[in-house]
């Protein structure tokens, strides 16, 4: 419903779109497909402007406002403000799961940036890091690996 929706907007030719939570009630296979739309016309020069509730979704921005309470408290490509984890709880928001597993690993004594978005880009930095050296010194016993 929400292609149809779009392609009929898309017919007037405008210079730009709003969507208000383009991804929700979505399955995943829909969120890539939306993404994928999303992208293609962000490439063409209309210029989009999307509301969500929730980060997971973000990444696919080029940039990110957070509000609370009616006030910007952070602006910036998203993998810049991941860093503000707690400027965005205190917004309501949680951090997207790559995130918040990202942090989780952090506390663990693994040192990975905080701005990777994506389990493939994870996997490749683990994967590169544990040929260079051991992961923060974690061994078998640690019940980790």
């Amino acid at each position: 419903m929400k292609k149809v929706a779009l392609a009929g907007i898309l017919a007037m030719g405008p210079l730009a779109i709003v969507l208000d939570e383009p991804f929700l009630m979505l399955d995943p296979r829909g969120v890539v497909e939306m993404a994928g739309i999303l992208k293609r016309l962000r490439n063409t020069g209309i210029t989009l402007v999307s509301t969500m509730s929730s980060l997971e979704e973000a990444g696919y921005s080029d940039r990110v406002f957070i509000l609370n309470k009616g006030e910007v408290i952070l602006d910036g490509e998203l993998k810049d403000i991941l860093s503000e984890r707690g400027i965005i709880e205190e917004a309501g928001l949680n951090l997207p799961r790559i995130t918040q597993l990202i942090c989780l690993l952090r506390e663990k004594g693994l040192n990975i940036p905080v701005d990777i978005l994506d389990i493939e880009d994870i996997s490749e930095f683990i994967l590169g890091q544990s040929k260079t050296r051991p992961l923060g010194g974690y061994q078998k016993e640690n019940n980790f690996l």
